[in-house]
């Protein structure tokens, strides 16, 4: 019940949030403004060459600053949605495939390198080098060289953070001096590239966590098979017997180890029957079968 209310209560407040929206567009002149002017009149000012970069991340760097802010919060929602979970599996691609992933995912470093830098006087910047370095990342994991992520330990959530938290702390180091994210022009180009630094990194782990969080391939990719067996061995002088089976790693590149903890034995009248007094654990290489004999009841 509790959790309907609260349900409904945010639904209520985002129609309220869509309506006032609404309303405030409708309100809205027909009056086109021209800012390529005064933009480039102040260019000089800002630190950078690009009008684009100026405006993102000097006239209206709190834009900016609230949109990454947007991007970390929907990771958050996932997080809180999806849980803890295993670490997921990753499934091998083909070698040839691996081979070209691993020649493509330096290049694809480089060109991030290159559009980060590239972004003071030309088209490019942290949110383009972002997402080529989350290409790169998503491009390594469907060809099985990089796990997808159960969840985000120490460094990781430092390396999700750090671009916001970087950013807000210049903000709040500005608003000392009276103004919001108005840099002072001798400064204004170092700390643009600061923020651009880290704002890289943050984006491409935020987006590179959007399919990485919610890869859940030990699902429907990679799975431990029971190739043989069980076989149940002849039974010795106390009643007991040992069985045999054989389990195969499908997709797997790591070694995996299964806990089998129930055997069933059909019994006339459809009962059903338990022959393992305890768990046997059973340890698999990467893309390979493991034959192993259990103790029986």
């Amino acid at each position: 019940m509790k959790r309907m209310l609260l349900v409904a209560l945010v639904l209520t407040l985002a129609l309220a949030f869509v309506a006032a929206l609404a309303s405030a567009m409708l309100e809205l002149g027909p009056v086109a403004v021209d800012l390529r002017a005064p933009v480039a009149a102040h260019l000089a000012e800002s630190g950078v060459t690009h009008p684009v970069t100026a405006v993102l991340l000097n006239y209206r760097g709190y834009d900016t600053l609230l949109e990454i802010a947007v991007l970390l919060l929907a990771l958050l929602a996932i997080l809180a949605v999806v849980g803890e979970a295993p670490a997921p599996p990753s499934r091998a691609a083909h070698p040839v495939l691996q081979a070209l992933a691993r020649l493509a995912a330096p290049l694809m470093i480089v060109v991030a390198v290159y559009l980060l830098w590239a972004g003071a006087f030309r088209p490019g910047g942290a949110f383009q080098a972002g997402a080529v370095l989350a290409a790169a990342a998503v491009l390594l994991h469907l060809v099985g060289l990089l796990p997808g992520w159960s969840r985000p330990r120490l460094g990781l959530r430092i390396g999700l953070a750090a671009g916001f938290a970087l950013f807000l702390a210049v903000a709040a180091g500005l608003l000392t001096q009276g103004s919001l994210l108005q840099y002072p022009p001798a400064a204004a180009g170092v700390l643009i590239l600061l923020i651009e630094s880290g704002l890289t990194v943050s984006l491409a782990l935020i987006l590179a966590g959007l399919l990485l969080f919610l890869s859940r391939e030990e699902e429907f990719l990679a799975a431990l098979q029971v190739t043989a067996g069980p076989t149940l061995a002849a039974i010795d002088q106390r009643g007991r017997s040992r069985l045999s089976l054989s389990v195969e790693s499908q997709g797997y590149l790591v070694t995996k180890t299964v806990q089998v903890r129930e055997v069933t034995l059909s019994l006339p009248g459809g009962r059903l029957v338990n022959i393992l007094p305890e768990a046997a654990s059973v340890t698999v290489p990467a893309g390979s079968s493991s034959a192993t004999d259990v103790d029986a009841g």
